[in-house]
């Protein structure tokens, strides 16, 4: 067999910095091919000589005669094409073989909308080097820059004994994540919560530097953590997300109560209006909350009125819940006193009618009774599960201002409402035995009551009726009913077909 090589060394240069090379023999058989047979043999003496892929690059020998390997550029492709009489004319393209690894592709770098930066580059490795050549996730990459950490490496065969290595590495410098988000209730609770990438070597001086009840400096003034957590970003660090609350003196709530305490002298009904002012108040605000019963209020009750009581309420160490009464000067002995006329006049029990406030009762509504179960998710809606399993007619016990009976926020789950007690008592001639089926019979059909009750107009709920002996002056039987009323936040109004089937 005889060679010719047929022209000089071809090579390129790709837009990505990476070289190769291309070249080409003709091989003619040693004498002319008759047969078949012939023909067959000669091809398979080629086939041999041109070798595969992976092997060493083939240059003309020095001395004009055969070829020489060159061991710095390997073969990546051989292309063979039949020429005239009975020839074979082969190409070889091969790349340089680096000795730690050729950089193929520079190394890119990107950055999305939260200011997260990444970098990547492509290296071609040989085999026997792979395994010294790949970086381990969550290891500190020089090249790529400081800070920058390797997240992923992807490895292709190229099948010529190379392996093409994609390197990506993440920017893991402290980095709040876009924008801190905002939020505000109802009741003009400020929140904001904002989400770090947190290397490992910085997470505990992190979390340490943002613990629940420490300023919150990112979030702005008066603003302090409330909530932490933390996933990890495989071996690379945390994502914490942190919740500051804006915390500072703020009013929640005023109302006023007005009452029917009996008429005068002159036949005109008595009044008595009462102001419960409810606020949240910073731990280095409370004095201006606390030795303040019998001052005047500040701008939150009528100007006759004195504060007559204050209720705190310890919320953390930072905040506390204040709740203050004030009522008018002419009405603060009634007030004190509950309205309540001479228990031991007892001469008109017929005509009589005692009628009090006895204060503020609490009302939280459970996870149940605003459509939810509780699971390791969080609430879930009910109905998600059991189509018929809640319906907001039979199982909500309050209706809201804005009419809607779908299931309540999660907020209003085990929320304390404020509900305003009153106290009726009548007198009913004969004992309770006499009184008792009466009774029953009106607490099971109005339960719930909307409407003016002693003067005062809103939603009413009995929830306690009491029916006990008593003398009259001339030592008559008559029975005291005592009847318990709780008042429905202003807006809001019972939901009697709750309440009725209890």
């Amino acid at each position: 067999m005889q060679l010719k090589y047929l022209n000089n060394l071809a090579f390129a240069v790709a837009a990505d910095g990476r070289w190769s090379r291309r070249n080409g023999w003709r091989l003619f058989p040693d004498s002319s091919i008759a047969t078949e047979a012939e023909q067959l043999a000669f091809r398979s003496e080629v086939e041999a000589w041109a070798g595969a892929a992976g092997e060493a690059f083939r240059l003309p020998a020095a001395d004009g005669g055969g070829f020489e390997y060159d061991t710095g550029w390997q073969v990546t492709a051989i292309h063979c094409h039949p020429g005239e009489d009975n020839s074979y004319e082969i190409t070889y393209e091969a790349i340089p073989v680096g000795l730690t690894g050729e950089l193929l592709h520079n190394r890119q770098l990107s950055s999305n909308i939260f200011g997260e930066r990444e970098r990547q580059a492509v290296w071609l490795v040989k085999t026997e080097q792979l395994d010294g050549f790949l970086p381990d996730i969550g290891q500190e990459l020089d090249w790529a820059g400081e800070h920058f950490r390797c997240e992923s490496v992807d490895c292709r065969n190229t099948g010529v004994n190379l392996w093409e290595v994609t390197v990506r590495a993440k920017d893991m410098q402290l980095l709040l994540l876009g924008e801190p988000s905002y939020h505000c209730s109802d009741s003009f609770e400020q929140l904001k919560e904002g989400r770090w990438q947190v290397a490992s070597a910085l997470y505990a001086e992190f979390l340490a530097a943002n613990a629940v009840n420490q300023p919150a400096d990112w979030a702005g003034k008066d603003y302090f953590v409330i909530r932490l957590s933390a996933e990890p970003l495989g071996k690379l660090g945390f994502l914490v997300a942190v919740t500051a609350r804006h915390i500072s003196v703020r009013q929640l709530e005023v109302r006023r109560l007005e009452t029917f305490s009996g008429f005068d002298a002159f036949g005109q009904p008595k009044r008595n209006l009462r102001w419960l002012g409810r606020w949240r108040v910073r731990a280095d605000a409370r004095e201006q909350f606390e030795n303040i019963t019998a001052l005047a209020p500040a701008d939150w009750a009528s100007s006759d009125c004195i504060v007559t009581s204050v209720t705190p309420r310890r919320i953390n160490d930072l905040e506390s819940e204040y709740l203050l009464e004030a009522c008018s000067r002419n009405n603060v002995l009634n007030i004190l006193n509950g309205n309540r006329r001479n228990d031991d006049d007892r001469s008109d029990l017929a005509r009589r009618e005692d009628v009090r406030i006895r204060g503020v009762r609490e009302y939280r509504m459970s996870a149940k009774d605003c459509g939810y179960i509780r699971s390791n998710q969080g609430y879930l809606k009910i109905r998600d599960y059991d189509p018929y399993g809640w319906d907001f007619e039979y199982n909500s016990p309050l209706r809201p201002p804005n009419g809607v009976t779908s299931e309540w926020p999660t907020y209003q789950i085990e929320r304390t409402i404020l509900c305003i007690e009153l106290e009726i008592v009548n007198f009913l001639p004969g004992g309770p035995a006499g009184n008792v089926a009466d009774a029953i019979a009106f607490y099971s059909a109005n339960v719930v009551f909307n409407g003016a009750l002693a003067g005062y107009e809103g939603s009413w709920r009995c929830a306690d009726r009491q029916l006990e002996a008593i003398s009259n002056s001339a030592g008559e039987l008559w029975s005291k009913l005592t009847e318990r009323w709780l008042l429905a936040p202003a807006g809001y109004q019972w939901n009697s077909q709750y309440w009725q089937k209890l």
